[in-house]
């Protein structure tokens, strides 16, 4: 084999182990992943679309979580902690998000919108630059170099 065929053969064979690379990626960083989500949750109560979570709390809501001292200037999904607490990372056919075990998940989903269990575009963006990129540039150089330099073209 030449040592084109063989630089061939492993970029074919970094290609077919990109999916389990990026899934290693995604668990490895999960818990940034979800400090990111968590974050944008409550300081800014935005869903995946970049949207406010809307409706807004319920006149009832708002007096128990102000007894309680928690945030009511907009939707955080946070109450007691249970929802933030559940949080994992998943990553199936090529696309992240966020998922829980919770209960009341499809109450969630059904009054705040699928939404609120996505990634933002930014997220995304951070995802691809800040922690894919580095591990596939690994794999990348992983690969066989050849120096053409002595080559006469």
């Amino acid at each position: 084999m030449s040592e084109l065929e063989e630089y061939i053969s492993n970029l074919e064979g970094l290609s077919n182990n990109l999916e389990e690379i990026l899934y290693a990626t995604v668990k490895k960083n999960q818990g940034k992943i979800l400090t990111m989500v968590k974050l944008r949750l409550f300081n800014k109560g935005v869903d995946g679309s970049g949207s406010l979570i809307s409706p807004k709390y319920a006149p009832d809501t708002i007096f128990r979580k102000k007894k309680k001292l928690l945030r009511t200037s907009h939707v955080t999904l946070r109450h007691s902690g249970k929802l933030y607490k559940s949080f994992i990372v998943e990553f199936k056919n090529n696309n992240i998000f966020i998922a829980t075990n919770v209960g009341y998940k499809q109450d969630l989903i059904d009054q705040y919108g699928l939404d609120i269990f996505n990634l933002t575009l930014n997220e995304i963006r951070t995802i691809l630059y800040s922690f894919f990129e580095p591990e596939i540039q690994k794999e990348l150089n992983k690969v066989q170099n050849i120096d053409l330099t002595d080559e006469v073209l």
